[in-house]
């Protein structure tokens, strides 16, 4: 939360171990049964993983950062999407289109990962 405070002007700062934990993909890669069952209240937890590692991106200059963070971002977000589209899933369109702007932006940041397969 105070991230997104910070990124909105009402905070003057957020906890830097933000990127730590980000950079670390086990941190932000949930059990697809998890996704599939919360995405049907709302937002499922890979989605929100997903929008953390662009929201960090952000907030550095570090071509190195950005790219990391871009490439864990874009694994957890095809995952998001994949458990929410009806490939590994249920179809959950609310899931689903609140994902698929951060997915489209991750992809502007860094698109050599478009076509990157998710185990890599």
């Amino acid at each position: 939360l105070d991230l997104v405070l910070y990124m909105e002007g009402k905070v003057d700062s957020f906890d830097k171990e933000y990127f730590d934990w980000a950079l670390d993909i086990n941190n932000l890669e949930m059990k697809a049964g998890f996704d599939s069952s919360i995405g049907n209240f709302g937002r499922n937890s890979s989605s929100t993983s997903a929008e953390i590692c662009l929201r960090l991106l952000k907030l550095t200059e570090d071509e190195e950062l950005i790219d990391k963070l871009a490439s864990n971002g874009l694994k957890v977000a095809k995952q998001a999407i994949s458990r929410c589209d009806g490939t590994d899933g249920p179809k959950l369109m609310t899931t689903y289109l609140q994902i698929k702007p951060v997915y489209d932006e991750l992809i502007l940041v860094n698109p050599q990962y478009e076509d990157e397969d998710e185990d890599s």
